[in-house]
């Protein structure tokens, strides 16, 4: 491989390791490195479009990588819209102890980045470019707003590495009613492939167990290609995908990304000790499988002011 086109690879998300679950692992979990999305505009361009490319209504000219860096400029711009929700999953590390960065935490005490984020230790704190693009926004037109541009904050080599530790990127392949179930427990976990479906590789498919496969009294191979079927009837005569999707069995594969600090993984596994949904339960185990492959953390004291 070329210096040029390593470099290029060392800028995109990592795929750290993938675990099937459920009924004979019908299910998928993978873990991901984002840890370095925020070293440069190149990384954060990347990790957006690792995401949006899952969802976003998008045509094949704008799914090209300059596409996809004027999609993420404008979703930078507009961090409302539909596009931005793919900066959720792009983590900053702030120093609360630096001068520049602690105007982040004193300016506006309802802020998006105290809102969603989290201090870990030693004055360092952990958000995301969605939560700093939104602040930003919001107070551009505030008169005693901020003296930077926020958003314009990267992380260095030290930083990034530390990011691979507290903050978690998964990408979920299950069943619907498991990852409508995970994204209302008040996680960061967007169900994306059901809002505008274009992307061929992420096709309607059913997730049934094999009991179910089996049964004698129910065609249900059949039951699920004819909800298919009106489901693109619908869509088709123009009916939103959002709501022709009701029409949809909850055994129809879905797909998810989430992205977790420290205190939100620590959240979804303890509910390993009170929730009794199969479904969840065996996620969790795959999760906790998969976390050791993590990057070790490095030293916070040994890590200089992030850069301006």
């Amino acid at each position: 491989m070329s210096n040029g086109n390593q470099k290029k690879e060392e800028a995109r998300p990592k795929l750290v390791g993938k675990e099937n679950f459920l009924w004979g692992g019908l299910g998928k979990i993978e873990l991901w490195d984002f840890s370095f999305a925020n070293f440069s505009k190149e990384h954060r361009v990347n990790a957006f479009a690792k995401i949006a490319s899952s969802y976003c209504n998008a045509s094949d000219k704008e799914r090209t990588e300059q596409g996809m860096r004027e999609i993420f400029d404008r979703a930078l711009e507009n961090p409302y819209g539909k596009e931005s929700n793919a900066l959720e999953y792009i983590p900053v590390l702030l120093n609360m102890n630096s001068n520049g960065h602690r105007e982040l935490f004193e300016k506006n005490k309802f802020s998006h980045i105290l809102r969603s984020g989290e201090t870990l230790t030693e004055g360092w704190y952990v958000t995301t470019l969605s939560a700093l693009a939104k602040e930003y926004y919001d107070m551009s037109d505030v008169e005693d707003g901020y003296s930077f541009n926020i958003t314009e904050i990267y992380n260095d080599d030290d930083e990034c590495a530390l990011l691979s530790e507290f903050f978690t990127v998964f990408f979920l392949e299950a069943n619907l009613d498991t990852v409508v179930r995970l994204s209302g427990k008040h996680l960061n976990v967007q169900e994306f492939s059901r809002g505008c479906l274009l992307n061929k590789d992420m096709p309607f498919s059913p997730y049934f167990s094999e009991e179910v496969y089996a049964s004698k009294e129910v065609d249900v191979p059949a039951f699920f290609g004819q909800s298919l079927k009106v489901y693109e009837t619908l869509v088709s005569s123009g009916v939103s995908h959002e709501k022709a999707r009701l029409v949809l069995p909850q055994g129809a594969m879905s797909y998810a990304w989430g992205g977790f600090t420290p205190n939100e993984l620590e959240r979804l596994m303890k509910m390993r000790d009170y929730c009794d949904a199969e479904e969840l339960l065996s996620l969790i185990d795959a999760i906790r499988t998969l976390l050791p492959l993590r990057n070790k953390p490095c030293n916070l004291k040994l890590i200089g002011s992030p850069i301006c």
